[in-house]
């Protein structure tokens, strides 16, 4: 069977599953790199559900996943696209490891247990900090870091860019060393070699290299 001729101009829609901290990141810079190809798309953000992604990407209820770099199995393919940094932010005029480890952390999170990323690395080193809150958003944080004058949030730096940041609050790089943070993206090994889909892929990676 004759394999279908596929042009640009086809793609009709782009769905991306991603968490709501990391959309602000991701999306202002894909609308304006397809909308510069003069590509009539409609764009689709749902949120992020890392119990229902592989599903999601069998099913193509989704096109893509843009999450932080972890094993889903080897049905699901990954691409790097950004890396980043931890910083510190707080209104300490300072920051040492032993003010760090000693301070009162703001944790993020939108989940409702588990251990937070930063944790499991300071833990590898056999480090730990006191968290006295864990809360959903970012913006958040950074709000009750004004009332707080000791507490310490530790945040993606890239992610700190995008968020409002009150010249009162100081940003230090953790004195910790912490790894770097891998952003990418995530689809169905099903879909390969889908002219749409290698189309899709190698547009978002442009943007991002």
């Amino acid at each position: 069977m004759q394999k279908q001729h596929f042009e640009p101009r086809m793609v009709q829609s782009l769905r991306i599953a991603v968490h709501d901290e990391i959309e602000p990141m991701i999306f202002p810079k894909l609308v304006q790199h397809f909308q510069g190809l003069n590509l009539e798309i409609q764009f689709f953000s749902s949120k992020l559900d890392r119990k229902t992604l592989v599903t999601d990407l069998a099913t193509q209820q989704i096109d893509f996943v843009i999450d932080l770099e972890q094993n889903f199995g080897e049905k699901i393919q990954f691409q790097k696209l950004v890396q980043d940094q931890f910083v510190v932010c707080t209104q300490q005029p300072e920051m040492t490891e032993q003010l760090y480890l000693a301070a009162p952390h703001i944790g993020v999170s939108s989940r409702r247990t588990g251990v937070l990323v930063e944790d499991i690395y300071l833990n590898r080193k056999q480090l730990s900090r006191q968290i006295f809150l864990r809360c959903q958003h970012y913006s958040t944080a950074l709000q009750i870091l004004l009332q707080n004058h000791q507490s310490v949030l530790t945040i993606p730096q890239n992610l700190l860019s995008h968020l409002q940041l009150s010249t009162t609050l100081n940003i230090f790089t953790v004195p910790v060393d912490l790894p770097l943070i891998t952003l990418g993206m995530y689809w169905h090994k099903d879909l390969e070699d889908n002219s749409r889909h290698q189309f899709l892929r190698s547009e978002i990676i442009k943007i991002f290299t």
